[in-house]
């Protein structure tokens, strides 16, 4: 007998997959670590202790991704094959700046949300 059809019922099989677009949130928040200060890289867009902490949110998603490029106001995460890259605004200018410059920068929670 056929696996999808047994007596008295008809079975089916359902595959529920995430639209790209729901792929990474509207909204969401890393913690910027002491471990992500010390092993970030000034003026590097990809190395840059914000860019580090958002791989790392990415990885404990487990959401698959080919780069993570962080600038003064905004970042950028590359999905790859999976849709174009999402853009978004982040809440530590004044971080970026700091630590570019070699100033002394702390631990903080940076919000990030998409931009149209």
């Amino acid at each position: 007998m056929d696996e999808t059809h047994r007596k008295g019922c008809v079975v089916t099989t359902t595959t529920l997959t995430r639209p790209e677009s729901s792929a990474l949130p509207e909204r969401f928040v890393v913690e910027v670590t002491v471990d992500d200060i010390t092993h970030g890289r000034p003026c590097n867009a990809v190395k840059c202790p914000i860019a580090l902490a958002i791989t790392r949110w990415l990885e404990n998603q487990r959401i698959s991704f080919d780069s993570v490029t962080v600038a003064s106001n905004d970042v950028v995460i590359d999905l790859g094959w999976r849709s174009s890259r999402w853009s978004y605004w982040h809440d530590a200018t004044s971080l970026v700046a700091a630590f570019d410059r070699g100033d002394l920068v702390e631990p903080r929670t940076v919000v990030l949300a998409r931009l149209p």
